[in-house]
C-alpha cells in the first residue's frame, strides 16, 4: 500500500521528469550523452541534512574534471506534506525565490532539479537522479 505522504513525490517525479525524452525542447537529455555529474555545493544526490540545505549556493555540473554551465533548469522542493514549489533557475546559482523554502525544510521532505539545458545544448545524461531527500541533523 502507498502511504498518501508519498503520492505528492510520486506525481512530481512523473510530472518532472516525464518530458525528458519527448519534449522537444528538452532534446538535450539523452542516453547517448556526455554523463555528467550533478551536485548542490559538493553534495551529491542522496541525503542532505537540514544544515547543509540552509547554505546552499550553487548547482555545480562536471564531467571527468571539467565544469560546465546550466542555461536553465527547474528547481523544485517537495515537502513530505502539502504542495510542492517549483522555481526557475538561471545559471548554476541556486534561484533566490527557492531561499524561503529552503529555510523550511523538514526530514523526509525532497529537493529536484530537473529540465537542466546546458550551455551550447549539450547533450547529457546525469549519473546520478538529480534528487536529494532531507535527513535531520546530527548532534
Amino acid at each position: 500500500m502507498i502511504r498518501g505522504s508519498i503520492l505528492p513525490v510520486l506525481f512530481l517525479s512523473f510530472a518532472v521528469f516525464s518530458g525528458y525524452k519527448s519534449a522537444p525542447e528538452n532534446t538535450h537529455y539523452q542516453s547517448d550523452g556526455l554523463l555528467v555529474s550533478i551536485s548542490l555545493d559538493s553534495i551529491p544526490p542522496g541525503s542532505i541534512t537540514q544544515k547543509q540545505v540552509a547554505s546552499l549556493q550553487k548547482l555545480i555540473i562536471s564531467s571527468e574534471g571539467k565544469a560546465y554551465g546550466a542555461k536553465s533548469f527547474t528547481f523544485a522542493i517537495a515537502p513530505k506534506e502539502g504542495p510542492a514549489h517549483f522555481m526557475p533557475g538561471f545559471g548554476n546559482t541556486i534561484p533566490q525565490a527557492a531561499s524561503y523554502f529552503l529555510q523550511r525544510v523538514k526530514p523526509g521532505d525532497f529537493i529536484i532539479v530537473a529540465n537542466m539545458v546546458l550551455f551550447n545544448n549539450i547533450k547529457y545524461k546525469a549519473v546520478l537522479d538529480p534528487t536529494w531527500t532531507v535527513v535531520a541533523d546530527t548532534k
